[in-house]
Formats: structure tokens, sequence, C-alpha cells
């Protein structure tokens, strides 16, 4: 299992990615900027102008959002001494704005204030995934990303977890409908062997990434607090993944059923007329 964490490199996140940066950094977590590369990319933050495609929770859509109005202006260099530094970003949907506040020297920056506050930013975002978990997940999805902005990651990981182990079940439910179903050896099986199991009927992210399960289940009893916060962002954008590719699935099947049903409208119409 270490191995999979030598390896996280693929599950890497890059705090200055301005949709993570101003959507999902939770609040008072330093962001570093060492090298001169990173203090390039902080800048690019601190003066955004570019935009970014996001979720818009009061119009639950997908809205784009560009930075235009910055102030105590920070254009080519970090300082030493601390300043404190506003970002905003207009939603070009609807005109509002979101406003952000940033401390700031030479080497870091910390997220102290935002509007909308994270919380409203996260329930929209995990309201996209409403048919595809009950509401009772939601509800624990929610409670995860709550439990890691407060710095608590152990518990982060068992709501998580839980959430990977809905959606095993949810695609036994629908197997072992299947006169050729081996319930004794699914139920004598590891994770891991139940996943190569159902593996056509689950999502073929989880399927290749199945090792999640592992890692999510090595933070709840081995690691650190410090070690699951910091992991806890890489398995979260795992798990939604897994929850995107199940929703276009399900967007793919009511586009074919309405396909289905116009065509055969049509049908009838031209057999009516002949």
């Amino acid at each position: 299992m270490n191995s999979n964490l030598d390896n996280q490199k693929q599950f890497e996140i890059n705090k200055f990615d301005p949709k993570y940066f101003f959507f999902e950094l939770p609040l008072y977590e330093e962001v570093l900027a060492k090298t001169e590369t990173k203090r390039k990319q902080l800048l690019e933050i601190l003066n955004f102008r570019g935009e970014f495609d996001a979720y818009n929770f009061r119009i639950k859509e997908n809205s784009t959002y560009e930075g235009y109005s910055n102030y105590n202006s920070l254009r080519s260099e970090l300082k030493e001494e601390s300043i404190i530094k506003g970002v905003t970003l207009k939603c070009k949907r609807t005109d509002e704005e979101y406003k952000y506040y940033l401390l700031v020297n030479k080497d870091k920056v910390v997220k102290i204030g935002q509007y909308p506050s994270l919380a409203d930013l996260n329930i929209g975002l995990i309201k996209e995934y409403g048919n595809v978990l009950s509401k009772e997940k939601l509800k624990e999805f929610i409670r995860g990303m709550g439990l890691r902005a407060h710095g608590v990651g152990i518990g982060s990981f068992v709501y998580l977890r839980r959430i990977f182990e809905y959606l095993i079940e949810q695609e036994h439910l629908k197997a072992k409908q299947e006169l050729s179903w081996d319930a004794d050896l699914y139920q004598k099986s590891r994770m891991i062997e139940k996943i190569d199991l159902l593996k056509n009927y689950l999502p073929n992210f989880l399927v290749e990434n199945k090792d999640l399960y592992g890692i999510l289940s090595l933070g709840i009893h081995e690691l650190s607090e410090e070690e699951c916060l910091e992991y806890f962002d890489a398995l979260k954008i795992g798990i939604q993944e897994i929850l995107d590719e199940k929703v276009i699935e399900l967007q793919r099947q009511s586009r074919r059923k309405f396909a289905e049903k116009s065509i055969d409208n049509v049908r009838r119409v031209l057999k009516s007329k002949n």
C-alpha cells in the first residue's frame, strides 16, 4: 500500500490553479511559493485577469468566472512584509461578485476570507450529483468536505470511503439480479476483488483506480491527521471523477430514450400516412 502513496504524483493538486484556489482551497491553509516558478504562479493568482468555468450554486448551472477588479495592486514583486490583498471574481452570467481576501508575503499566500463561503460553493458543487447519490450520501460528501476544511483529516476520509462503498453496492444490487452471479464468491472477496467482479458495471475510472479504497482505508487506520489532509483533495477529485462518469452515462441514457421515442413518433406518423 505504501507504494500507492509513493506514486501519489498522479494525484497532485495545483493549488495555484484558479478554479481550485478560489472555489476549493480551504481558508487559512498556507500555499507556499518557495521557487521562482511558484512565485510567478502566485502573482498570476493575485492579479487574476483570466477566466474559468465553474458551478454557480445560485442558478444551479455552470457559468464562466472572470477576474476583473483587484485592489492593493501587487504586479511584479512579492515582498517580505505581509500585506492583505483583495481579489474579485465576476460571474459572467449573473454579474454577481465573489470576494476574496488574501494574506500575502514573498513565500506564501493564505486565504483569510471569502464571499460566498466555501460551504456555499461546495454545496452547489455537490448537488450536481443528486441523480447519482442519495440525499444521505450527498450530505455525507458535504460533511467530509466540511471536516477537511476545518482540519479534520481522518474523519473526512471516513466519509469519502462511505461514498466509495455506496457506489460499489449500487452496482452490486444490479449485478446480483443476473442468473450467473456468484453471490458466495462476492461475499468472500476483498473490496479490490469485488471491483474486479463488478468491472462491467462500474465506471471505468473506478476500475482503473480501484486502489483508492485501500488508500482511504489506510488513511482511516494508519495515517496521521496531517497526511489525510494532504491527500484528501486528490482522493476527493478521484471520487468526483467517478461520479462525473456516472452523471454522463445517465445523460447519455436519457438522450437515447428521448431519441428512440422521437424516432418512434416519426414512424407512427409516417405509418398513418401510408
